[in-house]
C-alpha cells in the first residue's frame, strides 16, 4: 500500500481536514508543486476533458493526475503508475471526498 492512498491513519489528519475545508480557489492557488490530486474516468469523460488524448483500446478506467489549479501532470491506465511517478518527484497527493 502506498503512503498516498486513501487511508486517513496514515499522514496528516490536520492536513486532510484544512483541504476539505478550502474553496476551490484556495485549493487552486495551493499550486501544481505542493499538491496534486487524482481522478479516475471512463475513457469517454477523459476525451472530454482532454480532446486531444488517444485512447487505448480495451481499457476502461483512466487515472488523471493534476496539479490543485486543474492543470493535467499525468495520464495512465495503472493508478500504482501514477503514485510510482509522484514518489519520484516527492509529491504529496490530496484526497478530497
Amino acid at each position: 500500500m502506498h503512503k498516498f492512498d486513501n487511508d486517513l491513519s496514515f499522514g496528516r489528519p490536520a492536513l486532510l481536514g484544512a483541504l476539505r475545508a478550502m474553496t476551490s480557489e484556495q485549493f487552486r492557488e495551493l499550486g501544481k508543486t505542493e499538491v496534486a490530486y487524482l481522478r479516475e474516468l471512463d475513457g469517454q469523460t477523459l476525451k472530454g476533458l482532454l480532446p486531444n488524448i488517444q485512447l487505448l483500446p480495451g481499457i476502461d478506467a483512466y487515472f488523471l493526475l493534476l496539479a490543485a489549479d486543474g492543470e493535467p501532470l499525468m495520464v495512465s491506465d495503472d493508478r500504482e503508475s501514477v503514485i510510482d511517478w509522484l514518489e519520484t518527484r516527492n509529491a504529496t497527493l490530496a484526497v478530497r471526498q
